[in-house]
């Protein structure tokens, strides 16, 4: 192989893989995305599920509306589960409570290696809230299991 031509392809794969980890993101029928421009702070709500191409300098955060069931681990013999679903309509309040970056960087990665929990993610998130006992317009309260 010519050194131009190989140079070319090893220049070609780069860009592709730059483009596809800063550019590109998918977000399921499931869920919904909150977008946030480095530049002009501006959010935005995407809940077009699907692929979609945003520039590098557009952050978005997937949280998964299906609900889940969270529960406060015990040994009491009371009911001590509920299942709640993130509401859509609510999205504002929920950033505006937990800022962006605490969720969309911090919960990437575990800071607490050597446990066999890891306090982080949505699950941890909503449980704080759900079990709070006030009602906030970012959570479903489904029933108590």
């Amino acid at each position: 192989m010519k050194p131009l031509v190989k140079y070319t392809w090893i220049t070609t794969i780069i860009i592709t893989t730059l483009l596809w980890l800063l550019c590109f993101h998918w977000t399921g029928i499931q869920e919904v995305g909150i977008r946030r421009n480095l530049f002009t702070g501006q959010l935005s709500l995407d809940s077009i599920a699907g692929p979609e191409i945003t520039p590098p300098w557009v952050q978005v955060s997937k949280i998964d509306t299906r609900p889940r069931r969270l529960c406060i681990e015990c040994d009491c013999k009371n009911m001590n589960c509920i299942l709640v679903s993130f509401n859509i309509q609510g999205w504002k309040e929920f950033v505006d409570r937990e800022g962006f970056e605490y969720w969309w960087w911090s919960n990437r990665f575990s800071f607490n290696s050597g446990s066999n929990r890891e306090y982080r993610g949505m699950d941890w998130i909503l449980r704080g809230y759900t079990f709070d006992n006030t009602n906030y317009s970012f959570i479903i309260k489904e029933k108590t299991l």
